[in-house]
């Protein structure tokens, strides 16, 4: 064997391992990510209630004028796993049918809304507009949580717990949250100081298990556009905490000019 081919031959078992490492660094961030995202989901029916298969579902963020598009499969249901929090125009189009439109959707942070539509027979030329309403009932979730948008956190006083611009002094008011000042330390519905979880677009940014003590890290107050608190019975996606979860989402550009002095 020529030195050439026993190099190649040798370093061949080192580039799997190194191909192996890089993929895995890539898919850690995406998956980190997901445990926060927000989703979209429905089921399309024609006047019979049958599924509609392969209608076309299109989402637009209203703030950014980002377009996700879909389709329905044979039961027609369809489904947006990870969409940045906001309004969303919805429209849904299939052949024989006429377009539906649904206006300012609000998907929250780390939330599964849902949003079916019945299509009623005629021409993609015609179409039927609705506006979104809020459901009495989550369907999607069996979880206990209290969602707190930009709004509120704007318009709030800051010295509530004692420290400026603290997004602290808005999650204290949560119902069921008891905060010990100075970190990331809450007890949610009677749950353990370190048996909470808390996220930040998605990492986790509460507990160092080396040191068994929990984060010292937040957001600023001007970076968080909204935060969801999941009070009792998480879902299965939040498996690793005893007690509660906080879920922050941070602001991120529109196209519209806004800022703070």
């Amino acid at each position: 064997m020529r030195p050439l081919q026993r190099f190649a031959h040798k370093s061949f078992p080192l580039r799997i391992r190194h191909g192996w490492i890089l993929v895995t660094l890539l898919l850690a961030g995406p998956l980190a990510a997901q445990r926060s995202a927000s989703s979209l989901t429905g089921i399309v029916t024609d006047p019979t209630g049958s599924g509609v298969n392969a209608a076309e579902v299109l989402a637009i963020h209203r703030a950014t004028a980002v377009e996700h598009r879909t389709a329905t499969n044979d039961e027609g249901v369809f489904t947006f796993p990870s969409l940045r929090p906001g309004n969303y125009d919805v429209r849904i189009e299939a052949t024989g049918f006429k377009r539906f439109e649904s206006r300012e959707v609000i998907v929250e942070a780390a939330k599964t809304v849902r949003l079916d539509a019945r299509l009623e027979v005629g021409t993609v030329q015609e179409s039927v507009t609705v506006t979104a309403e809020l459901p009495l009932l989550e369907r999607e979730s069996s979880g206990q949580s209290s969602q707190v948008g930009r709004q509120p956190i704007e318009r709030l006083p800051f010295q509530l717990s004692g420290a400026m611009r603290d997004i602290n002094s808005v999650i204290r008011l949560v119902p069921g949250v008891r905060l010990h000042l100075n970190n990331f330390g809450y007890n949610i519905t009677g749950g353990r100081q370190l048996g909470s979880e808390v996220l930040i677009d998605g990492v986790p940014n509460m507990y160092r298990a080396s040191f068994n003590v929990p984060f010292n890290v937040r957001p600023a107050l001007d970076t968080v556009g909204e935060f969801r608190v999941e009070a009792a019975v998480p879902n299965a996606e939040f498996g690793r905490t005893s007690s509660g979860v906080v879920v922050f989402q941070t602001r991120s550009g529109t196209n519209e000019f806004h800022g703070a002095a």
